[in-house]
């Protein structure tokens, strides 16, 4: 339902309603998701995700791979001589989903544009049965609502979010060392431009806290 109405304001726009609901916008939406019920044919399987782009071809980039990531993982469960993911244990589904983002970011790269200076976040979360599986790139996070315990329920709602998800940001130590491990430096634009001196005293002016533990949390 969700995506079905997403499609219907999506494609909703006409010549007559246009420059009254839908004003033209000068950049393309580098924003895309994929929605699967029964997700490869399987019943009681399910398989969602979002993609946000960044950069001149994100657009690009978000879209292929939201195609692209359920393909994949279906591509990596056929590697394991497994045809339905409910024959697949959580070991081996760790396995496929680890792979399946590395091969679609390979994908990409050789798709027909350019993505060097581009890219995109992807969060998946597939049900299977009465499991759930994240796999995420980027800092889209995913979320659930609970009931809240008899003793929380004085703050006024009876559900509250939980993370199902944790950021891949370089505010993160565990992510910054990552990063620098492979050669690269993490910095900020004033940064490079010779205008901050180096530091990684991040975060605490953006709005968000930050535990070197791993966890970026809104606060």
């Amino acid at each position: 339902m969700v995506a079905s109405w997403l499609d219907s304001v999506t494609n909703a726009r006409s010549p007559s309603r246009s420059s009254h609901f839908f004003p033209p916008h000068p950049h393309p939406n580098t924003d895309a998701y994929c929605s699967h019920a029964n997700y490869n044919n399987e019943p009681n399987l399910g398989l969602w995700g979002v993609f946000d782009g960044h950069g001149g071809a994100g657009d690009h980039v978000s879209h292929f791979s939201k195609d692209e990531l359920p393909l994949e993982l279906v591509a990596q469960m056929g590697k394991l001589g497994k045809k339905k993911f409910s024959e697949l244990s959580d070991v081996e589904m760790s396995q496929i989903s680890h792979e399946a983002f590395v091969e679609t970011n390979k994908s990409c790269h050789r798709a027909p544009f350019d993505s060097e200076l581009s890219g995109t976040t992807a969060i998946s979360l597939m049900i299977k049965e009465d499991q759930m599986y994240i796999n995420n790139v980027g800092d889209s996070r995913a979320v659930v609502a609970v009931k809240k315990s008899s003793a929380d329920h004085g703050t006024g709602a009876a559900l509250k979010a939980e993370h199902l998800s944790i950021d891949q940001t370089p505010f993160r130590k565990d992510e910054r060392e990552r990063v620098k491990l492979c050669g690269a430096k993490v910095m900020t634009i004033d940064q490079i431009e010779g205008l901050e001196p180096i530091h990684e005293n991040w975060g605490l002016n953006l709005g968000e806290g930050v535990e070197e533990g791993g966890w970026v949390g809104l606060t």
